[in-house]
């Protein structure tokens, strides 16, 4: 079985499409958790950001959003990045006129990155 990872675009073209206007929906999100290193000095400004990428669920990523809302949690942060998936990307470029299916008919091993990049080549031009 294929690894979800492999089968969404990377984080880095994720921040890039948010960037861009991507819109922010879909089934797969990267999440971003950075913790205070020092949580007992609150007004100190010493974060450690050293962010470790998780990719999770869209219902993962709604309660992650919802716990960023919560003031009652000054000690952590995070960043959230939709997650596309070669579908996703695929079905947005589609209705965007961005890009044509017949286009794609000789590629092999179509990847949420090749699309990803593909869209964002366009969004630049």
């Amino acid at each position: 079985m294929m690894d979800i990872k492999d089968q969404v675009c990377s984080l880095e073209l994720s921040k890039r499409l948010k960037e861009l206007g991507y819109p922010q929906e879909s089934l797969w999100w990267w999440k971003l958790l950075c913790i205070k290193s020092n949580p007992i000095d609150i007004l100190k400004d010493d974060w450690e950001f050293t962010y470790q990428p998780l990719l999770v669920t869209e219902e993962e990523a709604v309660k992650t959003q919802d716990l960023l809302n919560d003031v009652r949690n000054p000690n952590s942060i995070a960043k959230l990045y939709s997650a596309p998936s070669v579908a996703e990307l695929l079905t947005f470029a589609t209705k965007c006129d961005i890009l044509k299916i017949d286009s794609l008919l000789e590629v092999r091993n179509i990847t949420a990155d090749y699309v990803a990049n593909f869209i964002i080549e366009k969004y630049e031009k």
